[in-house]
Formats: C-alpha cells, structure tokens, sequence
C-alpha cells in the first residue's frame, strides 16, 4: 500500500502541462517564513556544533602532525578559526547566487526545496503549474533573505532564529519503544529477515537505557546531541553490574560511585548504539520518516568511538592456557560436573580446539549436524539455521570438516552410542542426548588417548 501512494504521488508530482491542476489551499507566507527559520536553524546549528572533527579525532591524535590547526574540544561549543573561515567564504557565493536568480525571478535553482517543502505539507504540484511557480519564487525569496542574514551573522551581529513551525506528533514518526515493537517483529513476508532473541533483549536494554535518560521521544525528535549523550552515559555504565544495580534507571545509576569498576569497552558503546541505528533505519525503510524534513539517522558512524584495533585485537590461548584446561579434574580424573553439562564439559573445549567453531555454534549441535557426505565419505559439521539455530552471520553458514584427532579420540563412536542409546536424531544440543552429551564409556579412552 505505501509503495503504491508513494507511486501515485510521483505519478502527480510529474503531470504534465496539459493535465489541470486542482487548486490546492496553500499559505505562501508561512512556507516562505518556515524555509527562512530552517536556514537560519541549521546555520545556528553549524555555528554551535562545528564540525566532527573534534568527535572523529583525539587531541592526542592531532597532536602527532603538527601542521594541523587547533579545533575546539568535544565539550566545547562554537566554530574552530578555520571552519568559520571556509564557511564564511560560502556564504557570500550563495547569496549571490541566489539574489542572481532572484532578479531574474527565475526560481530554478530552489525547485528541489520547494518540492521537498510542498510534499511535507502533503501537496503535489507539476513543475510546470503557476501554483508551483509561485510557491518556487517565495522560497527563492526566503533564500535571499536567509543568506542576507547568515552574512550579517558572521560579522558578528545579533540575528535570532524564527521559532520553526511545530510539526504534529505524527510528522515526527514513531516513538522509540514503537519502533522497537516494529524492528522486532521484523518482516511480515515469508523469509524477511528477523532479529534473534539474543538481539531483541539486547535492544531492548539499549531502549529501556535511551528512555530512561531522554524519555520515550519520537524518532524526528532525537538529535545528534542527544544521541551523543546517550552513547557518553552509556560508556560510564561498567561491564558487569551487582544484582542490585542492574534494574536502577541510568541516570540514577552514574550517580552511584562506579570507579572501582571496569568501563564499557568502547566496542561494546558502539554496538549498543549500532543497535539503536538498526531500529531507526528499519523505521526509515517503512517510511515513517518520510514527513520529517531532513531526518538524518542520528545514531550514525559519526557518533560511535574509533576503535583501536591493536587495543581489541584477540588474545590467542597461551600453552599454560591450554595446559589449565586439558589437565583440569574433567580430564585427569574424569570428572562430570554438573555445572558443565555432564559429558558436555568433555567434548565442549575439543570441539571448539579442533574445530575453530564458534562456542554458540558449538552449544546449537544435534547429532543430525554431525554428517557424512554422500561422494566423499568424509565427515562434517553442518552449520545453518534449520531448526531454529541461529549464526552470527550469513556467512557464518558453513560446512566445516571433522578434525581427524576428533575422530580418533571417538567423537563418531560417542555419536553411535547416543543414537543406540535411544537419543532422537533431531535432538538439540542442550537437550539430553545431544551430541556433547554423556557417553562414559568413550571419555576414559579418549583422556588416555590425549595423554
């Protein structure tokens, strides 16, 4: 239904001349003041933010080339000397531009905003029409006026930004928690992609966070700023709270005293806010968005932190690792605990040494995941998303082959005992009678064979 309005409007937006047009009620005064409020907003905008590189990049960074000129730091307001520059040497040669139109009255140069403009307020003209026209040459107009006015800010004179005109609840989207129901409930078509459970309550925790510390806003209400502070408060939250920290709401959480606790990884900050992107972008795609002038999603790259890889680079296991867990009670003394899953506490860290799995496609196994090809004879696991298993990513879905060591330790011998033993083929890993499930006379055996 919505790519068929969407159709229908270009349909109308592209008629041509000899098609009437209905008169359509439009008060060219308030367009010409809401396009002259825009501009100048976004110019306060511009003065007041500066530019990213004070997000994109540490003092400690800039400081390695010396040619670089000093930029405000992030907590700081206001232009850099070099930005207000190179903006104040546009500024003359768009206003130039448009007073040159202008004298002309010829309102080319602001056809896309006029249209961007009238389709906000739900208006679909031909170019061509006097009423386009005339809407066209009051925004040229506002133009003028706007850049006149940005000029005068940048000697320095006192210009106040026009309160813009309040868009209704509804041009500013969904509320967050709405779009979190929507994200999560994914597609309604046969295949369309789906979040995990695992995903879902992690954004959920992102949401419940975000609405504690800004309220439950609508999408077309959410800043950059906001968004930065968001991710700032987020970094402050350690990595492993107490039971009786985790339900506080987070601003009473960064009152308490939390510097005797790891922070966040800066990895984690930022999927956290990628997360959060996620749902604003699927909200975009379905275009609830589509009335909000300019929306940007503002939980972009721009606000996640650069990562220093050789900082998160993965730590391999040293040999005393592997020693630590080869010689612990499950191998020297063929211990079962229960808090290991039995047999599971056996065959969990050989698969995962000899196959390079990853432990939740380990924890996901059935036994039918254990297979032999047809041609080959050769073994393998099967990694996919049958049964309701889930993989990191689509290409995480692979065959990988069974490690000769696993085989001759009697990982395939285990598997024959579960299945004699009564255990279902399409049994899942966590279940009893899975594939890292207990098969005890195979264990002994294999620790003398691993010695």
């Amino acid at each position: 239904m919505k790519a068929t309005q969407l159709f229908d409007a270009a349909v109308k937006a592209l008629m041509p001349p000899s098609v009437a047009v209905q008169p359509v009620a439009l008060d060219l005064k308030q367009l010409g003041d809401d396009i002259f409020a825009g501009l100048l907003a976004d110019d306060e905008a511009e003065r007041m933010e500066g530019d990213d590189r004070r997000h994109l990049q540490t003092p400690k960074e800039r400081a390695q080339w010396r040619d670089l000129v000093d930029v405000p730091p992030a907590t700081q307001m206001g232009m850099s000397s070099d930005h207000s520059y190179a903006y104040g040497e546009l500024l003359p040669v768009f206003e130039d531009e448009f007073r040159a139109a202008y004298a002309r009255r010829d309102p080319k140069i602001v056809y896309p905003e006029t249209n961007i403009a009238l389709k906000e307020r739900g208006i679909y003209l031909s170019k061509s029409s006097s009423e386009f026209q005339k809407a066209a040459l009051v925004v040229l107009e506002a133009h003028v006026r706007a850049y006149e006015a940005m000029g005068k800010r940048q000697r320095g004179e006192i210009i106040p930004t026009p309160v813009v005109t309040k868009q209704s609840t509804e041009e500013l989207g969904p509320r967050l928690t709405e779009a979190l129901a929507s994200w999560a409930a994914g597609g309604s078509a046969h295949n369309a992609k789906k979040p995990n459970s695992n995903t879902v309550t992690e954004a959920e925790q992102a949401v419940r966070y975000f609405t504690e510390l800004h309220g439950d806003l609508r999408l077309g209400e959410i800043t950059r700023e906001k968004a930065r502070e968001f991710r700032d408060a987020v970094a402050k939250v350690p990595s492993a709270l107490p039971r009786g920290l985790r339900k506080l709401p987070l601003p009473e959480l960064l009152k308490r005293d939390l510097s005797d606790r790891t922070p966040r990884a800066a990895t984690t900050v930022n999927k956290i806010v990628q997360i959060l992107g996620g749902i604003v972008s699927r909200a975009e795609r379905e275009g609830f968005l589509d009335r909000v002038p300019g929306f940007a999603n503002p939980f972009g790259k721009a606000i996640r932190f650069s990562i220093d890889a050789h900082q998160t680079r993965r730590r391999h296991f040293e040999k005393s690792d592997l020693k630590a867990i080869f010689e612990s009670p499950v191998y020297a003394d063929n211990e079962r605990p229960a808090g290991g899953g039995g047999e599971a506490a056996f065959w969990f860290p050989l698969i995962g040494l000899l196959s390079g799995m990853r432990l939740d496609e380990i924890a996901q196994l059935r036994l039918c995941d254990l297979r032999q090809d047809e041609d080959t004879q050769r073994w393998y696991f099967d990694i996919d998303r049958t049964g309701g298993r889930s993989t990191k990513t689509s290409s995480s879905i692979r065959h990988v082959p069974l490690h000769r060591e696993l085989k001759r330790i009697g990982l395939l011998k285990y598997r024959e005992s579960l299945l004699k033993g009564g255990a279902s083929f399409e049994r899942v890993a966590n279940a009893r009678g899975h594939l890292v499930a207990a098969a005890f006379e195979i264990a002994p055996r294999a620790r003398r064979q691993l010695g």
